[in-house]
Parts: C-alpha cells; sequence; structure tokens
C-alpha cells in the first residue's frame, strides 16, 4: 500500500502511521506489529488494490513491518477475529507473514482463515 491515498483518506492516513511510528519508538526491539484495519486504510486498499469486503467472521487487519529509520511497509488481509490485538513480536511478524501472501481481492477459502489470536500464532503473554 505505498500508491498516493485517495484524497478523503490522506489526513487520516498519516494518523494512522504516525501512530505506528509512536508504537515502534516506545518498542525500539521490536520490527512487526498487526493491528486491526482503521476505516481510512480500508478505503485505501478498496481503492488501490480492489479489496474485497472481510468474510463473515473475519476482519481485516494490518501488518506493519518498520524496515530501517523511519520507513515502513503495511500489507492488509483477513482473519478471523478473536478479539485480541496485543500481539508480541513473534506473534506480529508470523501475522504479517500471513497477510503479505494474502490475495484480498477475492473472498478466501473458509479453511484458510487464521485466527487473529496471539496464541494461536505461537505467541505469549
Amino acid at each position: 500500500m505505498g500508491a498516493p491515498c485517495t484524497p478523503s483518506a490522506q489526513p487520516d492516513i498519516f494518523a494512522v502511521i504516525g501512530a505506528d511510528l509512536r508504537f515502534f519508538a516506545r518498542r525500539p526491539n521490536q520490527d512487526y506489529r498487526l493491528r486491526l484495519a482503521a476505516p481510512c486504510e480500508i478505503e485505501e486498499a478498496r481503492a488501490k488494490l480492489n479489496m474485497v469486503s472481510p468474510p463473515p467472521g473475519a476482519r481485516a487487519f494490518v501488518g506493519v513491518h518498520r524496515v530501517g529509520r523511519g520507513g515502513l511497509q503495511r500489507v492488509v488481509g483477513f482473519a478471523i477475529d478473536a478479539g485480541e490485538v496485543d500481539f508480541d513480536k513473534v506473534s506480529s511478524r508470523f501475522a504479517y507473514l500471513r497477510l503479505q501472501r494474502q490475495d484480498v481481492t477475492r473472498h478466501p477459502d473458509p479453511g484458510s482463515l487464521w485466527r487473529a489470536d496471539p496464541h494461536a500464532l505461537g505467541g505469549r503473554r
């Protein structure tokens, strides 16, 4: 999701990216983050990637990878919402890699969806 944002989403996207940068500034040893997609990111993914709506029981998530100093790569995809949003660095990296391989232009097979649950992703508390 590196192309210019749609005009209506730009200010909100900048706020979301700023929040991601602050997240990583507070966690200098973490290079990945998983979180629910913000509405402006969903709008951006629909405009740029032709992303479909999440299937029933799933939500749109964003994986963020910190690259270098101040650089971020974001990927968007679907996962079953387990209601948990506190992912450690191991779970976040795993989830980022899962999202990176998804094709969001079509609905995934229900069996290919994974639970956005840090315990199911090998994370720890």
